[in-house]
């Protein structure tokens, strides 16, 4: 069964993470075929509250039109709502934060031309790899998406962007 986890900050935002409740729809628009293929799409429920959970008065069309296709992307049976604390201790979060701050620091460390400290004062956390900018948060949620998935035996369906990090993150900095 070939399952995806739907990511971005919202999946942080699960955790206690981050604050902003935003999901990555990427993968959508640029690879609608991924729906043919797909037995399951998973999301978690801050992801979902996010998308159903809109002011319809002020919804603008694309907002609506991506509601719509979820909403019968769930109503088919296709899309799954799931609690990540049904398979993650509710504590994963401190054990996230502490990785992500590890590994910022060892990526400055490992690639200094190419990896870049921001001001932690204006955004916490902040780094730049390349034409990319990362603030800790952000991070939380690609680091608690990864672990969901591998838990859910799923894939992540992750933007341009969190693939540049993950390149560096896992020593492949150099393939581009």
């Amino acid at each position: 069964m070939t399952k995806v986890l739907i990511t971005g900050h919202s999946v942080g935002n699960d955790f206690g993470l981050c604050d902003t409740c935003g999901f990555d729809h990427e993968w959508l628009l640029r690879y609608p075929s991924v729906l043919l293929w797909v037995d399951s799409i998973l999301m978690t429920k801050s992801t979902w509250n996010s998308i159903i959970n809109t002011d319809k008065k002020d919804e603008q069309p694309f907002e609506k039109t991506t509601r719509l296709i979820f909403e019968m992307l769930h109503s088919s049976g296709l899309l799954k709502i799931i609690d990540p604390f049904d398979v993650v201790s509710p504590d994963m979060g401190k054990s996230i934060v502490s990785s992500v701050e590890s590994d910022i620091n060892a990526l400055v460390s490992r690639f200094p031309n190419a990896v870049k400290l921001g001001n932690s004062n204006e955004v916490p956390g902040q780094i730049f790899i390349h034409n990319y900018e990362y603030c800790s948060p952000y991070l939380y949620s690609v680091y608690a998406s990864l672990l969901l998935a591998k838990l859910l035996d799923a894939q992540c369906l992750f933007n341009n962007r969190v693939l540049t990090y993950c390149n560096y993150k896992f020593g492949l900095g150099s393939v581009r």
